[in-house]
């Protein structure tokens, strides 16, 4: 069985649409079709950006010159999560030119991925209208004399 939903994609491109899409649901939870794949894998990336941006924020709970997590985080986080949001939010007091990429992507990913959902009900619609036009006449026009 597939580890995925990438595993079970189609290799043709040439695939039709509805073939693209179509992927029988596994019973060990796999997505129905591609969309919702892809929607699960956004959901995840949704989660964990947040979740940076959050402990991006909590630089304001420690001093910069702190060596281990406060003693609420590890009770409230446990040990592992603890230290996690703690290297964030050390990372956070550096300066522009120092501050981690990881932080900087974490929250473009959780800005675009709200901004793309806010306009996802609200994209523009693409609207066809068939113009047809039909020739009058022969496309000649009757001669004219100007005076000179």
């Amino acid at each position: 069985m597939a580890d995925t939903i990438f595993d079970v994609l189609p290799d043709s491109e040439e695939a039709a649409p509805a073939q693209r899409s179509e992927i029988v649901r596994a019973e060990d939870g796999m997505p129905a079709t591609v969309e919702d794949g892809l929607r699960s894998v956004e959901d995840e990336l949704y989660k964990e950006s947040l979740q940076v941006t959050r402990d991006t924020m909590a630089f304001r709970e420690i001093e910069p010159s702190a060596e281990e997590p406060p003693e609420e985080w590890i009770e409230n986080l446990g040990k592992k999560e603890a230290w996690r949001r703690f290297r964030v939010a050390q990372a956070a007091w550096l300066n522009s030119k120092e501050y981690p990429v990881g932080i900087k992507m974490g929250m473009q990913v959780a800005s675009n991925i709200i901004r793309a959902r806010a306009t996802e009900k609200t994209a523009p619609k693409l609207a066809v209208n068939v113009v047809t036009l039909t020739q009058v006449g022969t496309g000649q026009y009757p001669k004219q004399e100007v005076d000179e």
